[in-house]
C-alpha cells in the first residue's frame, strides 16, 4: 500500500484560478505499481475509483457522473500514433455502488467500462448530453478528472547532449471550462493537482476535500478485499 501521511497541500491561487497540490514521491508511486499489477486493475480504475467515491460521499449518493479525459488516441485510424496534434476529448463517466459492495469489485468494474467505452471515446459531448434528455441549463458533470503521461519525452531534456535538439526548462499552465479540475501527472513520481475557481469555492473547503482524497485513495490500496462502507473521510 502507499504510505498514509497528511496531506501538506501547497496552494496557489491567481485570479479567480487557484489551485493545491500534492505529490506521491518515488517510493510511494513504485509501491503503487506494484499493487496495480498484482490487482490487475489500471491507474485509471483507482483515482477514477478514489474521486467517485469522494463525490459519493459529498453528495450522499451512490451515483455519481464526473467528466474523465481521454487521449482520442485509440481510434482506429492508419498511423495515429505519428499524427501530431490534439485528439482529447472530454466525456462523462457515470459511478454507481450498491450495498455490500467491495472495492475491488468496483475497481474491476470501472476497468471494464474503460475498455469498452473506449470505441466511443470520440463521441461529442453536445451528443451525449442531449442523449441524456437532460434540460440545457444543466450540464453532465461539473468536475472532471485529467489523467496525463510525462507531459515531455525525457530524450528531449538538457542531460542528453548527443541530441541537436534539448530543452533546458519548460512550464505547462492548464485551464479548463469546468469549476473543479483534478489533474493527474504521471512521471517518476505522481503529481495531483486540485484546480478550481476560487470564486466558486473557498480555500479551507477546498483543502480538506484534498486531504479527504488523498485518505479515500490510500484507503482504496489499504482495504482493497473489504467493503466500500469502511472507507472513511477522515484519518
Amino acid at each position: 500500500p502507499i504510505k498514509r501521511r497528511g496531506v501538506k497541500s501547497d496552494y496557489e491561487g491567481e485570479g479567480a484560478a487557484a489551485e493545491y497540490h500534492f505529490v506521491l514521491e518515488k517510493g510511494e508511486k513504485e509501491r503503487l505499481d506494484d499493487f496495480l499489477k498484482e490487482r490487475r486493475v489500471t491507474l485509471a480504475a483507482v483515482f477514477y475509483c478514489a474521486w467517485g467515491l469522494l463525490l459519493q460521499r459529498y453528495c450522499n449518493s451512490g451515483d455519481v457522473v464526473f467528466g474523465t479525459t481521454v487521449s482520442g488516441r485509440s481510434a482506429p485510424l492508419n498511423g495515429i500514433e505519428n499524427m501530431v496534434g490534439l485528439f482529447i476529448n472530454t466525456i462523462p463517466l457515470r459511478m454507481t455502488t450498491g450495498p455490500g459492495e467491495k472495492i475491488k469489485d468496483l475497481a474491476e468494474r470501472i476497468n471494464h467500462i474503460l475498455a469498452i467505452r473506449e470505441e466511443y471515446e470520440g463521441a461529442s459531448l453536445v451528443d451525449i448530453k442531449e442523449y441524456s434528455e437532460l434540460q440545457n441549463n444543466r450540464e453532465l458533470f461539473d468536475s472532471i478528472v485529467v489523467l496525463e503521461n510525462y507531459p515531455l519525452d525525457r530524450r528531449l531534456m538538457k542531460e542528453n547532449s548527443q541530441l541537436p535538439l534539448v530543452v533546458e526548462s519548460y512550464s505547462i499552465v492548464e485551464s479548463t471550462p469546468y469549476p473543479l479540475t483534478v489533474s493527474i501527472t504521471t512521471s517518476e513520481v505522481i503529481e495531483i493537482r486540485f484546480i478550481f475557481d476560487s470564486l466558486l469555492f473557498e480555500n479551507e473547503p477546498l483543502s480538506r476535500l484534498v486531504s479527504h482524497f488523498n485518505t479515500i485513495l490510500t484507503s482504496i490500496i489499504e482495504n482493497f478485499d473489504k467493503d466500500i462502507r469502511c472507507i472513511e473521510l477522515l484519518t
